[in-house]
């Protein structure tokens, strides 16, 4: 047996030679010293994402908006909610009302009281997005004489001499359906939160505008967080 070592090397060669029938055999087996092994760290990076859940009444009301059948059903008559016959017949309530157990216990518990927090929260306009918001603040922007109008009396926005007489309003409601929806159900708590929409909106560019002039003014200085926006979505 011989051995080599190649110098400079953490690597040893092992040549065995073996003579077998007149033949030759080399059999080279290589092993690595664990004092020439070089690992390289690792770094590993914890990516967090915060969600917001949206509240057990704003679940049921986004459902009901998607199913206005079942909506207007339950306002006249809130018992449906345990009647076994109309969840047979109506397997998305079922589902939902299984997948949502804090809505389900209220309705076992009292169906009218569920529909009424139901009304409350919808006349509050936090079920509003702010994407609609902002789409119905920058069309009152465009048009003043109309905001000044809809802000004294928001029942105009369902008025039909008053759309006819403004084909522009009337254009922007058939072109943003969710929007006209939740004007109709409830004009005044829209305009309580597109009001407070643009309130919110004003507050953030006066932050922003305060901010930039005292970096200029004072480079050095802590500057002012913008306020946290209003509502979910």
């Amino acid at each position: 047996m011989l051995i080599l070592r190649k110098p400079g090397t953490a690597m040893f060669t092992v040549v065995c030679v073996l003579l077998a029938g007149g033949g030759l055999a080399v059999l080279p087996l290589q092993a690595q010293t664990a004092t020439g092994t070089t690992q390289s760290p690792t770094t590993s990076t914890t990516t967090t994402s915060t969600t917001t859940t949206p509240t057990p009444i704003a679940s049921f009301d986004t459902f009901l908006d998607a199913n206005p059948s079942i909506e207007k059903d339950l306002k006249q008559n809130p018992s449906l909610l345990n009647d076994a016959t109309y969840l047979a017949n109506h397997p998305t309530l079922k589902a939902f009302l299984n997948g949502n157990a804090t809505v389900s216990a209220a309705a076992t518990k009292d169906p009218k009281a569920l529909m009424n927090r139901l009304e409350r929260f919808e006349k509050s306009g936090r079920d509003i997005p702010k994407a609609q918001l902002a789409a119905f603040d920058k069309f009152l922007d465009q048009n003043p004489s109309i905001e000044k109008d809809i802000r004294k009396n928001p029942s105009l926005l369902t008025n039909a001499t008053y759309l006819a007489n403004h084909p522009e309003l009337q254009s922007f409601l058939a072109a943003n359906p969710d929007i006209q929806q939740e004007v109709t159900e409830h004009p005044r708590a829209f305009m309580h939160a597109e009001n407070g929409f643009e309130h919110h909106a004003e507050k953030i560019a006066n932050t922003q505008a305060a901010n930039t002039q005292a970096k200029v003014d004072h480079p050095n200085a802590s500057i002012q967080p913008i306020p946290h926006p209003m509502g979910r979505h």
